[in-house]
């Protein structure tokens, strides 16, 4: 029998397969010894802590829960494509293993971005000047104000 603290700490070492049969099961309405005994878990608080811990995953932030769906989705596709590049040795397989590597990559910010240079005119420095703006009224101040926000990029 294990302690629930190690019990917890390999809840979070599963991989996402098996909790994604783990509340594949729980969603059937299996117990938590069924599940642990039809997935080979060392003890049912294992499963427990497993749902627990995918249910606060899912209920914390929508976008988490779908860049993780998302990175799964990759994963899986790239161990199909890495089988049948292997079977085959095609170099279409090898063109996909390279694809999907590389939009994993992308979901998960794992490319530089890319190098942006800010030029003046004609790729000069960027030259700023200073406004007096003491003279103005309080009318032309705010119209001011409302061209320069009317100008800003939205916010998302």
């Amino acid at each position: 029998m294990i302690s629930k603290t190690d019990a917890k700490q390999i809840a979070e070492t599963l991989p996402n397969d098996t909790v994604r049969e783990i509340m594949r099961l729980r969603r059937q309405g299996e117990s938590y010894y069924d599940i642990s005994d039809t997935l080979k878990l060392p003890y049912p608080y294992v499963v427990q802590y497993a749902v627990a811990s995918a249910l606060k995953l899912s209920l914390s932030d929508p976008k988490k829960v779908k860049r993780r769906a998302e990175e799964d989705r990759l994963e899986h596709l790239f161990s199909q494509a890495h089988a049948a590049f292997l079977s085959s040795g095609s170099v279409d397989w090898y063109d996909r293993l390279l694809k999907t590597s590389e939009r994993k990559c992308k979901l998960l910010g794992l490319d530089a971005p890319a190098e942006q240079v800010v030029t003046g005119k004609k790729g000069g420095p960027i030259q700023f000047q200073s406004l007096d703006l003491k003279g103005l009224t309080d009318a032309e101040l705010a119209t001011m104000k409302a061209l320069a926000l009317k100008s800003m990029p939205a916010s998302e």
